[in-house]
C-alpha cells in the first residue's frame, strides 16, 4: 500500500519531470532506452504469437511465405547444394529478388537447425528495426531547425518512436522480408548524403551502403539515383567535385556489375526470374491501373502525413527536406508502375515511410515557433512548453493512428498477425503458416527423399520438407514465368484485376505432366483439373492433416497412413 510519504515522493518526482520539460531539459538516453525496451517486449510477443506447436509436438517458427522461399535457397547454399531451388535440377533459377538478405539467411541456416534459423531471422528483424529508427533519428537531427520552441532531442525521440510504431515496416521486418534491412541501408545512406553532401571528399561508406541496397533489392536503384543526384548537386560545381562523384558512382557500379555478371554466369540471366514473372506480358496501361487501384488505400491512410509534408516543402523549401519527399514519392510512383503488390501491407513504400514522419514532425514544431497575425493563434502557441510538447505528441499520435488504423487489431494482439488465406475461397481466419508447417511435417513423415511437392505457397512447405518442389505460380519456374498473365479478373484482389506474381499458371504442366507426389490444390484462376485429379490423386489424412497424394506412388509410406487411421 501507498502511504502519504510515498505519495509525496511520487508528487516530487512528477514535479521534477514537469520542471525538466518546462526548462527544456531531457535525458535523451533514458527515453530512448525506455522506448527500446517497450519495442523489444512487443516484438518478442509478436514473434511468439507467430510461432505454434506442430503436429509432432515441437514449437515451430515461420516467416512470411516469400521469405521462406529465400530461406530454402539459403539452406541449400549453406549445405553445399548451391544457391538453387532444387538441387537435383541442372537449370538454376533465381526465384528471389533479395540477394543480400538471402546470403544473410544462409548465416542462420549454417549456424542453426531449420527451426532456430527462422527464429534467428525474426530476431534479426528487431535489430534491423532499431537501426532504421536510429538512422531516422539521425536524419531528423540534420533536418530539424534549432529553435527555442521545442527541444530538438525531444523531437528526435518522437521520430525514433514513430518509426518503431509504423506497423507495416515492423511486420515485414519481423516476418523475414528484406524490408527492414533495405530501409536501414537506405536511411543510413540518406543521412550520410544530407550530412556530408557538400563535403569535397570521397565518402566511401555512402556508395557502399547504396551498393548494398542494390544487393538487397535491385529496384533500390531508384532511391540510389535520387540520393546520388542530391550528392552531385552539392559537389559538382566545386573543384575536383566531378572526379569525387565519379569515384563514388564507380563504387556503386562495382556492386551492380558484379551481381549482374554473377547472375549471367550462374543463372544464365541478368535479372531475377521474378522480374519476368511480374512484368513480362502485362500491358503497361493495365499494369498502371492495377497499381493505382492497389495504392489508393495507402494514399488515403497516409493523406494527413502527405499533406503536412507537402506543406513543409511548399512553405519552407530546403534541399534536404525535398530529397526526403522525393524518396517517398518515388516509392509510390514505382509501386504504381509495377502494377501493385499481392499484399496490402505496403511493402514497397514502407522502407521510406519514416521520412514522411520526419517531415511532419518538423512542420508541426515549426508551426509552434511562427508568429502569426492572429493574436488568438499566437496566444495558443506561446502557452507553456509542456502544452506544446503534448500538442506535438498528440498530432504525431493522430498521424500514427491514421497510418495504422487498418492494422489496429494486430498491433493490440486482438487478431493474429497477418496471414494470407490458404485458399482464396476460404474464410480469412485460416492461419496459413500453421497449415503449411503441419503439412510439411506430415509429408516428411510419410514420404521418402525421392518425393516431390507442387505448391502455391512455395516457401514454407518446400523449406521444411527439403523435397524437390514445383512452384505452381512460377517464382522458381522459368516456364511459368514466361507465360502470358491472366488478365480476366479471375486472379484479383486488393484493388487489382490481375495480381502480379500470382497471375501466371499452368496446372496441366505443373501437375498433369510433372506428376508431383503431393499437390496443394487443383484449381487456380481459370484452371481447374479437379476431375482429373480425383482419378489420379488420393486424398488422405495423416495426424489431422489433409494431403492429396499421387495414387500408388512408391515414394509414399502408405502403411504409415493406414496405421494412423
Amino acid at each position: 500500500m501507498f502511504f502519504p510519504k510515498q505519495f509525496k515522493k511520487l508528487a516530487k518526482l512528477f514535479q521534477k519531470c514537469k520542471e525538466n520539460m518546462y526548462n527544456n531539459r531531457f535525458n535523451k538516453t533514458l527515453y530512448l532506452c525506455l522506448v527500446t525496451i517497450l519495442f523489444l517486449a512487443w516484438s518478442g510477443l509478436f514473434i511468439f504469437r507467430t510461432s505454434f506447436q506442430g503436429i509432432d509436438g515441437k514449437r515451430y517458427f515461420c516467416l512470411f511465405d516469400d521469405a521462406m522461399i529465400s530461406m530454402r535457397y539459403a539452406y541449400n547454399l549453406s549445405n553445399g547444394l548451391g544457391l538453387v531451388w532444387n538441387a537435383s535440377e541442372s537449370l538454376r533459377i533465381e526465384g528471389f529478388t533479395n540477394m543480400l538478405m538471402t546470403l544473410y539467411m544462409s548465416l542462420g541456416t549454417t549456424l542453426f537447425d531449420k527451426v532456430t534459423a527462422v527464429l534467428f531471422i525474426q530476431l534479426s528483424g528487431i535489430g534491423f528495426m532499431l537501426a532504421v529508427a536510429y538512422f531516422s533519428m539521425k536524419i531528423a537531427e540534420e533536418i530539424f531547425t534549432k529553435n527555442n520552441s521545442i527541444n530538438r532531442d525531444f523531437l528526435m525521440i518522437l521520430v525514433f518512436t514513430a518509426t518503431l510504431c509504423y506497423y507495416p515496416l515492423v511486420y515485414w521486418s519481423l516476418m523475414g522480408m528484406e524490408t527492414g534491412l533495405l530501409s536501414g541501408l537506405l536511411l543510413s545512406a540518406t543521412w550520410l548524403a544530407i550530412r556530408f553532401g557538400n563535403k569535397l571528399k570521397v565518402i566511401v561508406s555512402l556508395p557502399i551502403l547504396m551498393g548494398l541496397s542494390f544487393l538487397t533489392r535491385p529496384d533500390a536503384l531508384i532511391f540510389v539515383f535520387l540520393i546520388m543526384t542530391y550528392r552531385s548537386l552539392g559537389i559538382i560545381k566545386q573543384k575536383k567535385g566531378l572526379a569525387i562523384l565519379l569515384i563514388e558512382i564507380a563504387i556503386i557500379s562495382t556492386f551492380v556489375i558484379s551481381l549482374t555478371i554473377f547472375r549471367w554466369n550462374y543463372y544464365d540471366n541478368i535479372v531475377p526470374n521474378t522480374a519476368f514473372l511480374k512484368l513480362s506480358g502485362m500491358p503497361m496501361m493495365h499494369r498502371i491501373k492495377n497499381g493505382i487501384g492497389f495504392t489508393l488505400p495507402f494514399l488515403k491512410s497516409m493523406s494527413a502525413l502527405i499533406f503536412i509534408a507537402l506543406f513543409n516543402i511548399g512553405f519552407n523549401f530546403r534541399k534536404n527536406t525535398f530529397l526526403l519527399m522525393l524518396l517517398f514519392l518515388a516509392s509510390v510512383i514505382y509501386q504504381i508502375w509495377i502494377g501493385g503488390d499481392p499484399w496490402a501491407y505496403w511493402r514497397i513504400m514502407s522502407p521510406v515511410t519514416p521520412l514522411l514522419f520526419i517531415l511532419c514532425i518538423d512542420e508541426v514544431s515549426n508551426v509552434l515557433s511562427v508568429q502569426f497575425k492572429s493574436n488568438i493563434i499566437n496566444d495558443y502557441i506561446s502557452r507553456p512548453l509542456l502544452e506544446r510538447f503534448f500538442f506535438v505528441v498528440g498530432v504525431t499520435f493522430f498521424l500514427l493512428v491514421m497510418a495504422n488504423s487498418k492494422f489496429a487489431p494486430e498491433i493490440s494482439f486482438l487478431h493474429d498477425p497477418y496471414q494470407l488465406r490458404a485458399n482464396l475461397c476460404e474464410p480469412y481466419q485460416v492461419r496459413a503458416n500453421r497449415i503449411n508447417v503441419n503439412t510439411a511435417i506430415a509429408i516428411s513423415q510419410i514420404a521418402n527423399s525421392n518425393a516431390s511437392v507442387a505448391v502455391f505457397w512455395a516457401g514454407t512447405i518446400s523449406y521444411y520438407t527439403g523435397l524437390r518442389s514445383i512452384d505452381m505460380l512460377g517464382k522458381s519456374d522459368k516456364y511459368i514465368a514466361s507465360l502470358s498473365p491472366d488478365t480476366s479478373g479471375a486472379i484479383s484482389w486488393n484493388g487489382m484485376r490481375s495480381v502480379p506474381g500470382h497471375n501466371k499458371y499452368d496446372l496441366r504442366y505443373s501437375i498433369m505432366i510433372l506428376r508431383p507426389t503431393y499437390v496443394q490444390g487443383f484449381s487456380w484462376g481459370l484452371d481447374d483439373i479437379s476431375t482429373w485429379a480425383k482419378q489420379n490423386y488420393e486424398k488422405v489424412q495423416y495426424k489431422g492433416v489433409d494431403l492429396w497424394l499421387l495414387k500408388d506412388s512408391k515414394d509414399v509410406f502408405w502403411e504409415k497412413i493406414y496405421m494412423d487411421k
